[in-house]
């Protein structure tokens, strides 16, 4: 199952391209995702704003991969990091806000 990068590259979605972790991408520059099958003509399109991060995941021998917008990024295990200053955290003062949002479109 292949999935195409933002400078119109194309991963293709394989059990052993989760065999040590999640994809994390980060630096995005578009704020929508499209996973195609190559075996017929069916799609997730998923569309993502205020998250600064996309994991891509499957667990071992799974028959599903997950998209998922992120907030934040977990820490490596060997290198636990405080949390106020973990990856993606958004400390907001008294009164102020903040605002994510998603949508899924399945064809």
């Amino acid at each position: 199952m292949p999935v195409r990068w933002r400078d119109g590259s194309i991963i293709d979605i394989t059990k052993a391209l989760f065999a040590k972790d999640a994809l994390v991408f980060k630096d995005l520059k578009s704020r929508k995702v499209t996973l195609r099958s190559a075996k017929h003509s069916h799609s997730v399109t998923l569309t993502f704003e205020g998250f600064p991060y996309l994991g891509v995941w499957a667990k071992p021998a799974a028959q599903f991969v997950c998209i998922e917008p992120w907030i934040g990024c977990a820490d490596n295990a060997d290198e636990p990091i405080p949390f106020r200053e973990k990856a993606g955290i958004i400390e907001l003062a008294p009164g102020m806000s903040f605002k994510a949002s998603f949508g899924m479109e399945v064809r």
